[in-house]
């Protein structure tokens, strides 16, 4: 007679199965947007700034509804000299300069050692040329928020 050993399925398929009945928890996201202080990146970050600003985000920090939230930097060099423009722009409470280096890895490290200060559930990383829709973003990201092994691109 033969023992056969009930099948077990894959630990990711039971997260994924389990997922969705969870009960619900409030899900903070950070995004950080990488950024440098010239003429042509203040327009991509004013642009961004206007298009947030109509769909809810204000001084870098948008409530999606009762459990989700977003709040985003704009991660700049401290080394880096700081322009007229920026100075201006740091009164917004968005603005986060940190000792990165001057290379966007600098920038990505800093981002991250930065968050480990942070409780959060997902960190974004973006540019400064990019759109997110944030309402979105935290919705998608949420849905799968369980699966500790999330990336999300």
């Amino acid at each position: 007679a033969s023992l056969k050993r009930p099948q077990r399925k894959p630990e990711y398929l039971a997260m994924h199965e389990a997922g969705p009945h969870l009960q619900p928890r409030p899900h903070r996201t950070l995004l950080y947007v990488l950024s440098v202080d010239a003429p042509l990146h203040h327009r991509y970050r004013c642009m961004q700034r206007t298009t947030l600003a109509a769909l809810g985000l204000q001084r870098g920090f948008l409530q999606v509804d009762m459990l989700r939230s977003i709040r985003l930097w704009y991660v700049f060099d401290r080394a880096a000299p700081t322009s007229d423009d920026l100075r201006l722009e740091q009164r917004r409470g968005d603005v986060l300069r940190l000792d990165a280096g001057a290379t966007c890895l600098g920038k990505v490290i800093a981002a991250i050692q930065h968050a480990a200060t942070r409780r959060f559930e997902a960190m974004v990383l973006s540019d400064d040329d990019a759109f997110i829709h944030p309402q979105r973003l935290a919705l998608d990201i949420a849905e799968w928020g369980w699966n500790p092994n999330l990336v999300y691109g």
